[in-house]
């Protein structure tokens, strides 16, 4: 069976297709409804997954030759992300593949102290009234924050200062060691005429070495498999 088609034999293409004629036809009747019309190659990425929820099309180093629903282990510090995991799958940040990535299984707080928001759009976005309208919709701005804030263990430090992280995996508190860096935190990205991500800069104390998700392309007979 080709990886593309669902299990009742209608290829996945023609049922993206027909979705996809119907969205272009309400865009065609309702004014202003094309800005908000997901791309073609994104609706059948979703299509695909939701048809098989096996499905993967990279993975990374850690759940590499295994399958979704794998146990898998990171290795690291909870703060740098480590411990044991689960390899789950799930669309990219380009809406366009699925990943198979080892997500950690124990439950991890960190509490930060940071403001929820300080998020910001580009200049150009709130140029455009309706652009403008969105963004205080959602709490963006686009003006960013000087200087960036701190969390709570990086409170009076500077960049590159030693720290120490307080956080509860399964309920117990661990102090982990680290490092107080300048990091660039995105809010979930929404669509409006194109993709659009509102930014943040942070100073945060992370691990010196923190898990890496690095991916790569599974071989045709893993996707025969799936």
């Amino acid at each position: 069976m080709l990886p593309w088609s669902d299990r009742r034999g209608l290829p996945l293409r023609c049922g993206a297709a027909m979705l996809m004629s119907v969205v272009f036809s309400i865009a065609a009747v309702v004014p202003g409804a094309s800005a908000d019309v997901l791309p073609l190659q994104a609706i059948e990425t979703e299509q695909r997954l939701r048809e098989n929820p096996e499905a993967f099309d990279r993975a990374d180093q850690f759940c590499t030759g295994r399958s979704v629903g794998d146990a898998c282990r990171m290795p690291g510090t909870a703060l740098a992300g480590g411990g044991a995991g689960i390899c789950r799958n799930g669309i990219d940040s380009s809406r366009t593949r699925i990943d198979l990535r080892c997500e950690r299984t124990a439950k991890v707080s960190l509490e930060r102290g940071l403001p929820t928001e300080g998020f910001v759009l580009p200049a150009y976005f709130c140029e455009n009234p309706e652009g403008a309208a969105i963004a205080r919709s959602r709490g963006f701005s686009c003006t960013p924050a000087a200087p960036p804030p701190h969390d709570r263990f990086c409170q009076g430090r500077g960049i590159g200062a030693a720290c120490t992280a307080l956080l509860t995996v399964d309920g117990k508190p661990v102090r982990d060691a680290g490092i107080c860096a300048r990091i660039t935190e995105s809010a979930p990205r929404f669509y409006f005429r194109g993709w659009q991500i509102a930014r943040r800069e942070v100073v945060n104390c992370v691990s010196r070495e923190p898990i890496e998700h690095r991916y790569k392309d599974v071989g045709w007979w893993q996707k025969v498999r799936q």
